[in-house]
């Protein structure tokens, strides 16, 4: 196990979404396999991003087992908190879909009837 980090604050500045995906990915799934499946990477990748987000945050989240993986009690403990900020992700991207993305409407030129007729 390593150290703890020195504050939470750290971890919130360097965590990335991407880390909270594979973690989610990986609960969900249950392997790393599946899980670089649903996130269209390779194994290798998922596994690299798994080191590194513990590293981060001094916290063993997954045993790997010859079946998959098991989440420890600590990716228990965040896994709500990241499916908390998926929804908000997802709930942002849904926020614009109010919005007009391409123009519409009428639009009325004012010109002399000389010039226009050319056109």
């Amino acid at each position: 196990m390593q150290p703890p980090l020195q504050t939470a604050t750290n971890a919130a500045e360097t965590l990335r979404w991407d880390d909270l995906k594979v973690l989610l990915a990986l609960h969900r799934r249950g392997s790393l396999k599946r899980a670089a499946e649903e996130l269209g990477v390779n194994i290798s990748t998922v596994s690299r991003r798994l080191d590194a987000l513990e590293e981060l945050l001094g916290a063993h989240l997954f045993d790997r087992t010859p079946e998959g993986v098991r989440p420890t009690a600590a990716a228990e403990q965040l896994v709500p908190h990241a499916e908390g900020m998926e929804r908000a992700a997802l709930g942002f991207v849904r926020g614009l879909e109010g919005f007009e993305v391409e123009v519409e409407g009428v639009v009325r030129i004012t010109a002399p009837p000389g010039l226009v007729d050319s056109f």
